[in-house]
């Protein structure tokens, strides 16, 4: 009988705990909610092969930052500097020993739990339009995609299209041609400017977009480019990438400051944030959002 009423009083004991825990954690992201920004869905652009000297260099961004829309971080990628493992540091938060995507090689799906995963256990709504690795890596939890394999000119218009059309809460927007002129001509040629200043000028496009729908914009990239070109090891124009915010409701006080170093992996956390949902256990990357109202 005793052993009867103790099992009872661990249970209770339990269940109170639980319960305690359970409204802690929604009554922290209630609190969070408290009016950061109206925006409550997220895009994430990913720039393949965009340098962080590179990005300060684009219009719109700096038409931004001027009117105090926006905060430009100077970001670290890791090593190995190469597009897939860059992918999945920023999706998952997690460093390349932790999730295993180590090489550009294989179809090797991502098992570690990601934003698009993480969205979908919220449920809310996820979309990607970018190169079919993404689709390799994250296909299970992306709900509408368009993915090419060649040609990437009509990746901003399919992303307007999912926007319009669907409204997901977190869209991923993926570009391949300043890589690719990267490799071309290198990544401190006038051709490699180029291509940014085009992108520079799709991403002002699609923002007209985006903002109409209440979306908060973040921009970066999987690495950088060396100045002849090529990247994959630790040079340090491999490894220097931008992390940009834009939204007109953007207080920077509230973020970390522009002046610090920030790494890749800090991506993941924010985005979490500011879709209010939990950050998972694999996330070794710090939200950028420091205070909230």
């Amino acid at each position: 009988m005793k052993l009867k009423n103790f099992l009872y009083c661990i249970l209770i004991y339990f269940f109170i705990v639980t319960s305690f825990l359970y409204i802690f954690e929604n009554e922290f992201y209630t609190v969070a909610d408290t009016k950061l920004y109206k925006n409550e869905k997220v895009c994430l652009i990913i720039v393949d092969g965009l340098r962080y000297d590179t990005s300060l260099k684009m219009p719109f961004i700096n038409e931004m930052l001027n009117k105090n829309n926006g905060i430009h971080y100077r970001a670290m990628a890791e090593t190995p500097s190469i597009s897939r493992p860059g992918y999945e540091r920023i999706l998952t938060g997690s460093q390349t020993y932790i999730n295993g995507i180590t090489s550009n090689l294989g179809l090797k799906p991502s098992i570690t739990p990601n934003l698009f995963s993480a969205c979908k256990s919220n449920n809310l709504k996820t979309a990607a339009c970018g190169f079919y690795w993404l689709k390799d890596l994250y296909s299970i939890s992306i709900d509408e995609g368009y993915f090419y394999y060649y040609n990437d000119d009509k990746v901003f218009y399919e992303a307007e299209k999912q926007i319009i059309n669907y409204s997901p809460n977190f869209l991923v927007v993926h570009p391949m041609k300043v890589d690719r002129a990267g490799h071309k001509f290198g990544g401190k040629s006038k051709e490699y400017d180029e291509v940014v200043y085009e992108i520079d000028s799709e991403i002002k496009n699609l923002y007209e977009v985006l903002y109409k729908n209440n979306y908060t914009l973040i921009i970066t990239s999987d690495h950088g480019h060396k100045d002849k070109g090529g990247h994959g090891d630790s040079n340090i124009k491999s490894l220097e990438i931008p992390i940009i915010i834009l939204s007109p409701d953007l207080n920077a006080t509230n973020f970390k400051d522009s002046n610090n170093i920030i790494s890749q992996r800090d991506i993941a956390p924010t985005i979490c944030d500011l879709l209010k949902i939990p950050k998972t256990n694999f996330m070794t990357g710090h939200s950028l959002i420091i205070k909230w109202f």
